[in-house]
């Protein structure tokens, strides 16, 4: 099975298993080895608090199952299940509203903006604007907010920032 046809599957399966207890799925992450592979389930409860050990527990039993019934992931695999974290990884361009004003973190699929950074895939910034097609980020580098179309990117993560109050408490 193709691993874009099995992520599907996986996502499908955890979709239906995951509005089972009430929970929305926030993303699915399935990297195949030789043998195998690791299968991450990403549970978030907008609205209602966080994701505790035993939803995940629950939701981990369940999956587990669904997966070795379905005959998806070839041979041992892990299972792992957990909320999204601080530092929670964006799966679609949807996701990202709501959030403007944070910080993020991107990774492109090929160099842009060579003229400012050459070569530089790796980006971070406050999330200025999520549009119909991409997001807006200021880089804080001395230039202008950067224009990320999402097809353009590879990856994209929520960069917590602590408290300087709580930092400084620390001191």
């Amino acid at each position: 099975m193709e691993q874009s046809d099995a992520q599907e599957r996986i996502e499908s399966i955890a979709r239906t298993m995951v509005s089972a207890f009430g929970l929305e799925l926030w993303g699915v992450q399935y990297k195949p080895s030789g043998k195998g592979g690791v299968v991450r389930v990403f549970l978030d409860k907008p609205g209602e608090g966080e994701v505790d050990v035993d939803e995940c527990a629950r939701v981990s039993r369940h999956m587990s199952v669904a997966l070795d019934a379905e005959d998806i992931v070839p041979g041992r695999y892990t299972l792992e299940v957990s909320s999204p974290g601080l530092e929670r990884i964006f799966f679609s361009l949807g996701q990202l509203a709501g959030y403007e004003g944070r910080k993020v973190a991107i990774v492109t699929k090929d160099p842009l903006y060579e003229e400012e950074f050459p070569g530089r895939k790796r980006y971070a910034g406050r999330l200025m604007e999520v549009a119909d097609a991409g997001i807006r980020l200021d880089p804080g580098e001395g230039v202008g907010p950067l224009e990320f179309p999402w097809t353009e990117i590879e990856k994209a993560r929520l960069v917590h920032e602590f408290d300087e109050k709580a930092k400084a408490a620390k001191k």
